[in-house]
């Protein structure tokens, strides 16, 4: 697992955790809006990005890597954690083992009701499909659904195209098999959970899941809101809602 690190040593730490076949590139415009305010670390999920070598294993060994990072640097809490999708998964793993270990939390778009069925449908055809991220017309049509600008395309293109089959299928199976843990988490931390209108059903009903299993959490259904739409398109907003999170008024004593 790799860490960009960016923003101000000292300063309140958020750590960002980034979607399916993105990397830590896709937080840069919220980045660029924080960054003299807060210490940053974007996680690079292993198989994504700059460490596509690495292949993906699951959500729940992506989330101890994250523990064992901090750990490491002897970091017992962080001001916020923040992720989206498969990252939003890695984001409720972590917050299920370590409920306080964030002060905030900002989930978007977790899927925590399994389809294993449609799952297991999808592999072979995954494979079969597998040489299209190699081309670049496939590569915009996903590039338009995750809102990716032109000037990151050839970004996301060279990223996405490098993932393996391995990486892939993994990231298939840990994203539509990873079942919420516990139906009831304790934890004092403030806790933000956000879906667009626009998603499928099942992950609204996954956002619903979560803010029953957590007392006092918060669930906001964005209407017109697509998949990822908050993060990767609405940046000032994503920023503001940072800004005012609790804790903000003082710095975060994490290590």
């Amino acid at each position: 697992m790799k860490i960009k690190k960016y923003g101000k040593s000292g300063k309140p730490l958020l750590i960002f955790i980034h979607g399916g076949g993105l990397s830590s590139w896709s937080w840069k415009n919220i980045i660029h809006l924080l960054e003299e305010d807060y210490d940053i670390q974007a996680i690079i999920i292993d198989g994504h990005g700059e460490n596509y070598e690495t292949d993906f294993i699951s959500i729940e060994d992506t989330a101890g890597k994250i523990r064992e990072h901090l750990n490491a640097n002897h970091i017992s809490r962080v001001h916020a954690i923040c992720g989206l999708s498969i990252g939003a998964q890695i984001t409720v793993e972590l917050l299920t083992s370590t409920p306080n270990l964030s002060e905030n939390w900002l989930i978007e778009s977790a899927l925590v009701v399994p389809m294993k069925t449609i799952t297991n449908v999808m592999l072979p055809f995954i494979t079969l499909a597998y040489p299209l991220i190699k081309m670049k017309w496939y590569a915009k049509l996903q590039a338009k659904a995750l809102f990716i600008s032109e000037n990151d395309f050839e970004l996301y293109f060279k990223d996405s195209s490098r993932m393996s089959l391995s990486t892939l299928q993994a990231v298939t199976i840990s994203n539509g098999n990873y079942k919420l843990k516990s139906n009831y988490i304790e934890s004092s931390s403030n806790i933000l959970f956000f879906v667009g209108s626009k998603e499928p059903k099942i992950m609204i009903r996954s956002a619903q899941l979560l803010a029953r299993s957590i007392p006092n959490s918060k669930l906001e259904i964005l209407e017109g809101y697509k998949h990822g739409e908050l993060s990767l398109k609405q940046h000032v907003r994503y920023a503001e809602i940072i800004r005012g999170f609790k804790g903000n008024e003082k710095e975060t004593k994490g290590i």
